[in-house]
């Protein structure tokens, strides 16, 4: 079933106008992410053209309900799958985040407001993305760092700050990698960014009244260590956060289950004995 509802529902996305007919869109690209629920569907996923339509609803689209959708299942196909997390920055989908956090993470808080949720899906689609090292040049590539931290700096919304800085902290140097570059009198590029203060907001406004998360903790304790500090923590080899493959966040957060109204066809509804049997049925 599900190999031919994915076709199904790309063909759907294929036929559809992705300026006009935000509903259709949205409901497909909700369809999809509720899909990608394990490993198998996500490689099922992978082999139709469903990658390829996400990003270019992130792209085209402007509807925040077909934005949010579209991120959800960017993200949720490409969940602790490396191969899918590859393919996904191949096709742009780092690239189409950053448009969106561009385009509508920033300006008056109406604006910002209204695309909130849009912004903070593809927040959460560049984070699962970015959990996979290789993809960090190519966010480099697209500014990533620098757009983020301008939503961090400028963002009135504590839900937008968070995850802003979760995707910022997924690029964030290492112990090993900040202190090789130190000794060797490299200067970092995110170093040259402002990533730190990025963190360091998120962490005073955000978390006042609570302990931030261990991957802030880690992130911003890393980028305030001195060359000594980090020389000693290296050659003690303490156990450290490693952002290799782990998500900053829940699958949970992707799925929606949405209550679809379905609307008797014409055959049913002129007659008494089919229409009373749909309804027992519904």
């Amino acid at each position: 079933m599900m190999e031919r509802a994915d076709v199904a529902i790309c063909a759907a996305i294929g036929a559809a106008d992705l300026v006009c007919e935000d509903r259709l869109l949205e409901a497909a690209f909700r369809a999809l992410a509720n899909l990608a629920l394990d490993e198998a569907s996500q490689t099922g996923l992978a082999a139709s053209d469903a990658m390829v339509w996400c990003v270019r609803g992130l792209y085209k689209c402007s509807y925040v309900h077909v934005l949010r959708a579209a991120a959800h299942a960017t993200a949720a196909i490409a969940y602790r799958c490396r191969s899918n997390k590859a393919r996904f920055a191949q096709l742009g989908a780092l690239a189409a985040c950053v448009r969106v956090v561009n385009d509508f993470g920033t300006g008056s808080l109406e604006h910002t407001e209204l695309y909130s949720s849009a912004v903070h899906a593809a927040s959460l689609a560049a984070c699962t993305l970015l959990s996979f090292s290789p993809n960090h040049l190519l966010f480099e590539d697209c500014r990533g760092v620098e757009t983020y931290s301008v939503l961090c700096r400028t963002t009135e919304h504590m839900e937008l700050l968070t995850v802003g800085a979760m995707v910022i902290a997924s690029v964030a140097p290492g112990v090993r990698s900040r202190c090789e570059a130190l000794t060797e009198g490299r200067l970092l590029y995110f170093e040259q960014t402002s990533g730190l203060d990025a963190l360091i907001r998120c962490a005073k406004w955000a978390y006042s009244r609570s302990e931030p998360p261990c991957w802030l903790k880690e992130a911003v304790t890393t980028l305030q260590m001195s060359h000594a500090q980090l020389h000693k923590e290296v050659q003690d080899s303490k156990p450290r956060l490693s952002k290799g493959d782990n998500e900053l966040f829940s699958r949970k957060f992707l799925f929606e289950e949405v209550l679809a109204h379905i609307h008797l066809d014409h055959v049913v509804t002129h007659s008494q004995d089919l229409g009373d049997l749909g309804f027992r049925v519904y």
